[in-house]
């Protein structure tokens, strides 16, 4: 002490004043007590003497004087008789300085806490040790078994957690110091921890704010406990609450209580009898053996807003004497476990007065399997245990009465989120329900598709994780119009839940999509609940779809009307092939597979069919999310997928609003955020449409089925679309058709199949096939032999080679342009390839001019064709006449002949030389009638409508009409060819006359052989037409094709690769091997061939053709409708002057 005396010894006369307020009386029989604080005490210093003067016994043979510990040196100089020093500071250093001067001067030294690890056998602490204290509290906790928790503590304080964690009892430690943002702080830390039993060992300011944060965060409810110990007790209030004081603390309030009543008890061992402080300190030392006075301490329980005294810790042994009551009035002693989320599903089977819906269990093991993988994972909700209590209240049938009764006798265990039934009336129903219950949840779905449900306004406590049904509606057409498809018929059960909807959107979409429903519109819908004998009162309907023609046909009925459907087409003449069937109810590809005595026919009819649903089992989510349901269950279920997102979501969304400190149990705050999370599911992303109950749209699948009579029926998918992706459609395995192939069918159903008559009827007819071959011979006599006829008298003429070089114009690019494209008619005339590749049968279809690739003519179609070609051939003879005879100029004046001879001059190459092949192929279609149902001509049809027999009736009018076209049309297209070579003054690549000639003989014999020998025998047609162009190839050889050395060079060219695909094709057709080699080598000669002319045309044949600068528009468009052609036809090139030129170029 010597260092505070020196430091006062100075100022003696300074400080005196300072003495009459430190120094109070000491009279000489009283005992003398000095109370030391510090400057942060001068507060409550007043309250606290009068506490200790009120509290303490004899008060009148005691005297109380205050010091401040920084003064203390002048306070003692006038209390030569203090026998008490009560140091109320807690400093350390204060504590340390005194205790040396109370064992100088023997004065008992009392203190709030003791800090000084070795003190002077005259310094006592009021309060308990913390070892005590400690040892007491975890007694405590082995006592209810609790062994997890949080621990909220002051920042200065020592962490217990490592010493709880060796004795097994985890607990989470917060350290609690900035109070003015406790709520957050507590909805953040606190209930993130998912911990249900709490222990407070702050101060007394900051352990009532703690409490009431967690009152106002609702996590002081049933199954949850709190324990304030020693001096946090001051501010504990709530219900429930239970207080580990030290004993005869049970009624103190705040610090300064705490203080006056501790030292109260201890100056209650002063007597009359007491006259110093030895014996004053010999009392204590029987007292507080361990220098702390507090080795008690007593159980304090809160309950109905009064503090009851229920047990007692001693030496570590709890004695209980009185019932606690924990938060929520309950009696039951808190479990320490992880904090339960209850949620709740209606995944039961029962439906009120109907069939029960045996499938929903199995359908929502998904939604299961969520809770159980929350629980098990550490993703979310890594503190916290998610149960889900299960309704059986309906599943696809709704009763307001029954639903009532059904929930209400569990109404409290509904839980923070639930999990929707699977029909949409029901859940529609349901919402109704919960209102009449006074209800408020957020429910998710995974199965009701119900339009209505995306409203957020009728249903503002929805989100589903499947697709609306009227989005799926809406994507069939859109998924057809990307395959290709342009014409469909729909028909659907007419109810307005499900068919009527369905026909809306479909209708809608395909209008936006530009395709056409071609069945009768009053035709299209049927009533539901009809049993098989029922619906053939409606056989109108399905009728009205055969007669359209459309092969595909989108059904919209529901179980198990829908199968009843297909069986009706069987009955109607339908057979594989002729529908293909698109389900809006999904479960409508597998269903047709049910065994009874229907079976075969729906078999036959709906293989393949197509149905649309979302994407499922996505990414490494969804494949761990199936591995899981078929180790579990053995299976995985369709529906299994989007009922996991439902659980999820929710869970996702509670665990969301815990990382924010927001209140999950709030039913709006938890709705908004369901509708706000984005997480990868098994359905992909999941995520709620702002402004609608919807999910944002991922991919859909499109799948198919197929039948083995082993293995049964069998789903696959064929192709994912994305209708917001960057590609719409993505084929994952080819759509195998009915035929075994991968080649998509007609839209309009125009086939063999058609026919009014069996298919086993069909027989191949002798005689018919011989007639044909007969007709079509002898036609093509006709036609060599006018052609002929017409070269020697007119066309037998030299034409001189081009040698100069000229200025290119439009006509040398036609007689160009004629090469290439006589090339792919050449190719539609010759073998079949479209079995090895249909890209390159696609390619020679497209770019032939054949009327047969752009037009399936059979049938009424063929009709329309024939009846084209014949008013075709008609103008073309009318048009070859005023040309023949100059009409055009011989009556200039009439208007009608000069618009004939502009027409003849322009259309002249046109019809009479690239239509040359399509023409004549359809009109020798008429003739085509080698299959028959019986033995007589007039039993044989015609190929291209097995409705219109032959030889009968309008066969034998269009038979004549046909024979008359092909007189009149073929002797004017070959005298016309070379007859336009001589009006075009602009034209300097001219074909020699006699090619001409035998390019058209050519022609008609292959168009003669396509007709005939192709149909009786492909491989002898195969070689017969390969032969043929190597005799084209070797003419052209030894005469040449133009006076052009170059275009002679491609044509022969042209003709050699038709023959290569030609020869490859028959022997594909002879091996069928596998298709790709085959490809290969025709893609590889052609590209041969193509490299080779290439080459050999830059060293070998130069070009004598240049282009100068461009012509102006007006000379182009005069060029592109005119030819440049003479005004006036010379008489020695007409079949009538009797004149022959020696040269075109007279």
């Amino acid at each position: 002490m010597a260092g505070i005396y020196s430091k006062y010894s100075n100022s003696f006369h300074m400080n005196f004043l300072k003495l009459i307020f430190c120094a109070l009386p000491l009279f000489v029989n009283s005992f003398g007590i000095l109370l030391v604080y510090d400057y942060e005490d001068t507060a409550s210093l007043s309250s606290l003497t009068e506490q200790i003067k009120t509290k303490i016994p004899l008060s009148d043979q005691v005297d109380i004087s205050t010091c401040q510990y920084q003064e203390f040196e002048l306070c003692i100089t006038f209390h030569p008789s203090l026998q008490v020093i009560f140091d109320i500071s807690d400093n350390f250093q204060a504590q340390y300085e005194l205790d040396i001067f109370c064992k100088e001067n023997s004065i008992v030294h009392i203190v709030k806490n003791s800090k000084i690890i070795y003190h002077s056998e005259w310094t006592f602490s009021i309060s308990s040790s913390w070892e005590d204290t400690k040892s007491s509290f975890i007694s405590l906790l082995h006592y209810f078994n609790w062994t997890e928790g949080v621990y909220f503590k002051d920042p200065e304080d020592t962490d217990i957690t490592e010493e709880l964690k060796k004795k097994s009892i985890l607990i989470n430690s917060l350290s609690v110091e900035c109070l003015s943002p406790i709520e957050d702080f507590l909805a953040i830390e606190v209930m993130s921890l998912g911990k249900m039993i709490y222990f407070v060992f702050t101060n007394s300011h900051v352990s009532g704010e703690i409490q009431e944060s967690l009152a106002n965060a609702k996590l002081l409810g049933i199954g949850t406990a709190i324990i304030f110990v020693k001096e946090s007790s001051y501010g504990a209030s709530i219900d429930g609450a239970l207080i580990m004081t030290e004993n005869g603390q049970e009624n103190s309030e705040s610090d300064d209580d705490y203080l006056s009543t501790a030292f109260a008890n201890l100056l209650s061992l002063i007597t009359p009898n007491t006259t110093d402080s030895f014996q004053f300190r010999n009392t204590l030392l029987q007292k507080c053996p361990s220098d702390f006075c507090a080795t008690e301490f007593s159980l304090i329980n809160i309950h109905g807003g009064h503090k009851h005294l229920v047990g007692s810790i001693k030496k570590n042994e709890i004695i209980i004497t009185s019932t606690i009551v924990f938060p929520g009035n309950s009696t039951i002693i808190p479990v320490s476990k992880k904090k339960v989320i209850n949620l709740s599903i209606s995944d039961g089977s029962t439906n009120p007065n109907s069939s029960p819906a045996t499938s929903n269990p199995a359908n929502v093991r998904g939604a299961h399997l969520a809770i159980e993988m929350v629980n098990e994972g550490n993703d979310i909700l890594s503190n916290f245990e998610v149960s889900m209590f299960s309704y059986d209240c309906g599943v696809t049938v709704y009763n307001a009465n029954f639903s009532i009764k059904c929930y209400s006798s569990n109404i409290d265990k509904i839980g923070y989120g639930h999990v929707a039934a699977y029909g949409s009336n029901v859940a529609v129903g349901d919402f109704q329900t919960f209102k009449a219950l006074n209800i408020t949840v957020p429910c998710v779905g995974a199965g009701p598709s119900d339009a209505a449900l995306s409203s957020t306004a009728n249903f503002p406590y929805y989100a589903r994780v499947n697709l609306a049904s009227s989005y799926l509606y809406n994507q069939i057409p859109l998924y057809l119009k990307a395959s290709g498809w342009k014409k469909i018929a729909v028909i659907y059960q007419n109810d307005a839940n499900f068919g009527k909807s369905a026909y809306y959107y479909i209708n809608q979409s395909a209008t936006n999509q530009g395709l056409e429903i071609v069945n009768d519109p009053n035709l299209r819908a049927i009533p539901m609940g009809l049993n098989r004998t029922q619906l053939k009162n409606y056989t109108n309907v399905i009728q009205a779809v055969i007669n359209s023609g459309a092969r595909l046909v989108i059904a919209a009925f529901a179980p198990p009307f829908a199968v009843y459907i297909t069986e009706m087409f069987y009955d109607l003449g339908m057979r594989k092939g002729d529908i293909i069937f698109f389900a809006v109810y999904s479960g409508f590809v597998t269903d047709i597979a049910a065994k009874d005595d229907y079976t075969y026919k729906r078999l036959e009819v709906a293989v393949p069919m197509l149905r649309i649903y979302q994407e499922l089992w996505v990414g490494e989510k969804g494949t761990q999310v199936y591995n899981r349901l078929v180790e579990k269950y053995k299976e995985a279920i369709a529906y299994n997928c989007p009922y996991y997102d439902t659980s999820y979501l929710i869970a996702y969304s509670i665990n969301w609003m815990i990382t924010k400190g927001d209140d999950y149990t709030d039913p709006a705050k938890l709705q908004k955020s369901i509708r706000s999370v984005k997480f990868l599911g098994c359905t992909g992303n999941v995520y709620i449409q702002p402004g609608s109950n919807d999910r944002i749209v991922n991919g859909l699948i499109i799948d198919s089925n197929s039948y083995n009579n082993d293995t049964g029926i069998s789903v696959y998918t064929t192709a994912l679309l994305k209708p917001f992706g960057p590609t719409i459609l993505t084929i994952k395995q080819p759509l195998i058709y009915a035929d075994g192939t991968t080649n998509k069918p007609s839209d309009l159903r125009i086939t063999i199949t058609d026919c009014p008559f069996p298919n086993k009827e069909i027989r191949t007819f002798v005689k018919g096939r011989a007639m044909v071959f007969a007709i079509s011979f002898t036609i093509a006599g006709i036609m060599c032999i006018s052609t002929f006829l017409i070269w020697k008298r007119w066309w037998n003429i030299k034409v001189e080679e081009l040698k100069t070089k000229a200025e290119i114009s439009i006509q040398d690019f036609l007689v160009g342009a004629t090469i290439a494209i006589e090339f792919f008619q050449l190719i539609s005339m010759g073998p079949d390839i479209r079995p090895m590749s249909t890209f390159i049968a696609d390619i020679g279809d497209m770019l032939s001019l054949d009327l047969g690739s752009f037009f399936k003519l059979q049938n009424g179609v063929f009709w329309w064709v024939l009846d084209g070609v014949l008013a075709a051939t008609l103008v073309w003879v009318i048009l070859c006449i005023v040309i023949l005879f100059q009409l055009d100029e011989k009556y200039s004046r009439i208007w009608i002949f000069r618009k004939l001879g502009w027409l003849g001059d322009n259309l002249m190459p046109i019809l009479g030389n690239l239509c040359f092949i399509p023409f004549m192929s359809i009109l020798l279609d008429v003739f085509v009638c080698d299959e028959s149902i019986g033995d007589s001509f007039s039993d044989s049809f015609l190929n291209k409508d097995c409705y219109q027999f032959c030889w009968t009736g309008d066969h034998i009018i269009y038979s004549v009409l046909s024979f008359l076209a092909i007189l009149s049309y073929e002797p004017l297209a070959v005298y016309c060819r070379p007859l336009w070579q001589e009006l075009q003054n602009n034209l300097h690549v001219i074909s020699i006359p006699l090619f001409l000639m035998v390019k058209t003989v050519v022609q008609i014999l292959l168009i003669v052989l396509n007709k005939t020998l192709k149909r009786a025998d492909e491989v002898v047609h195969g070689f017969l037409f390969v032969g043929l162009l190597i005799l084209s190839i070797a003419f052209i050889l030894k005469f040449k094709a133009y006076n052009y050395p170059r275009f002679t060079f491609w044509q022969i060219l042209s003709l050699a690769g038709v023959a290569w695909i030609a020869l490859l094709g028959t022997i594909f057709f002879i091996s069928r091997d596998n298709n790709f080699p085959w490809i290969a080598l025709i893609i590889g000669g052609l590209l041969f061939i193509l490299i080779y002319g290439l080459i050999r045309q830059r060293k070998g044949y130069p070009s004598l053709l240049f282009r100068k600068k461009t012509r102006d528009t007006s000379t182009l468009f005069r060029f592109a409708f005119t030819f440049g052609k003479q005004t006036k036809i010379g008489s020695k090139v007409l079949p009538f002057s009797g004149n022959k030129s020696s040269s075109l170029r007279d």
